[in-house]
């Protein structure tokens, strides 16, 4: 999913990408607690028939279940906030705090869009300054990343003047997101 939305005095742009999120935690865990219902189900049949090693092996199951979905989970909360002011980008990858942050210079950053290296490969989408560079948009499908692209190529290089009228704090579009076809790939 990705957002553009008015920010802060000092920022002139701000972007948000983070992942689709398909299930909120509550409903991981009712999905835990369903499958753990249906294994304790199939694995009380196969201790009352005399099979009691099926037990072991179904909670063992469930656990396996309950940490992958943790992990999915966790991988979802990953946001990237991209904020483009008057004289810095500032690249923000976070979870459930800030892992990361990357200052670039506005005047030296370029957008720069790989094209994929294998056919059915997503492209991969960089800001870069000499000497550093940060791929952003990994969740993003192929079109939303041009889009992403786009947009911050115009929000990089408009002059820090040429802001749209409207976009600063405390306008009545303060609020206002603009979100674009939200899609894991």
């Amino acid at each position: 999913m990705l957002a553009a939305a008015p920010d802060p005095d000092d920022v002139d742009r701000r972007f948000v990408v983070s992942p689709n999120h398909s299930l909120s935690w509550q409903g991981n865990c009712l999905f835990i607690a369903l499958v753990g219902l249906v294994l304790f189900l199939v694995a009380s049949g196969f201790v009352l028939a005399g099979l009691w090693m099926v037990a072991p092996f179904a909670g063992i199951e469930l656990l396996a279940v309950a940490i992958a979905l943790y992990a999915v989970h966790r991988r979802g909360r990953r946001t990237e906030v991209i904020d483009v002011s008057a004289p810095l980008v500032t690249i923000s990858v976070a979870g459930s705090r800030v892992e990361r942050r990357f200052h670039l210079p506005r005047g030296q950053s370029r957008v720069i869009l790989n094209a994929a290296a294998r056919p059915r490969h997503p492209s991969r989408l960089f800001i870069s300054s000499p000497g550093l560079g940060v791929e952003i948009g990994r969740c993003l499908g192929e079109e939303e990343r041009q889009g992403l692209a786009a947009a911050l190529r115009a929000a990089i290089h408009a002059p820090p003047d040429s802001v749209p009228a409207g976009s600063r704090r405390g306008s009545p579009n303060q609020e206002k997101q603009i979100v674009v076809n939200d899609q894991f790939s």
